[in-house]
Formats: structure tokens, C-alpha cells, sequence
């Protein structure tokens, strides 16, 4: 959902003047989703829901990307209003999610 940005500076010294300089020297952009559009099943978190056993609830998934369950977040992409989680996601945050609990 968030993405970070981070800037990396290189000191340089400016012709005109002998005091140097910070400038970005480039962008990256890192993103905390792990979803690969190209090779995951996007589904909705509605689709999401009858996926599952039991069928949760719509908030009970909608929690799980907001809040960490043992530590794991429901991965998830935002695409226009729409948001978006996988198959494969929802398969590693119950492997997560229930790690170390036997």
C-alpha cells in the first residue's frame, strides 16, 4: 500500500565555488507489496473471502492487510479504488500466520 522512497545523495563540488554540494544522484522505489501482477492471481478481497474456509467476513480480511496477525499482514495492491490480493498471498500469510504454532 505504502511505498518508501529512497534518495541517495553524491557530494559534489560545484565549479563556480569551492563548497560542495548535495544533489540526488537517482530515485528508487521501493515498495512493501510483494504481489507480481504478471505471475499472481489478483483477486478482489471479496473474492478473497469465499477463497477461504469458513468464509470470513469482508472486515475480517480487510483487517488481516491492516493489521498484522503473529506479525504477518495480508499483502495487498492498490489499483485505482480497487483493492487487490492474490491467491499465492493469501496461501503465504496462512503459512505465516500459523508458523510455529504446532
Amino acid at each position: 500500500m505504502g511505498a518508501i522512497v529512497e534518495k541517495q545523495f553524491a557530494t559534489t563540488i560545484n565549479e563556480s565555488s569551492d563548497k560542495p554540494t548535495t544533489e540526488p544522484e537517482k530515485r528508487t522505489m521501493r515498495s512493501t507489496n510483494k504481489l507480481d501482477l504478471l505471475t499472481e492471481d489478483l483477486i478482489s478481497l471479496t473474492e478473497a473471502t469465499k477463497e477461504l474456509p469458513n468464509r470470513p467476513h469482508l472486515s475480517t480480511v480487510w483487517r488481516w492487510t491492516q493489521r498484522p496477525v503473529r506479525g504477518v499482514k495480508l499483502e495487498t495492491i492498490k489499483i485505482g479504488h480497487a483493492t487487490l490480493t492474490s491467491k499465492q498471498a493469501i496461501t503465504r500469510f496462512i503459512q505465516a500466520s500459523n508458523e510455529g504454532k504446532n
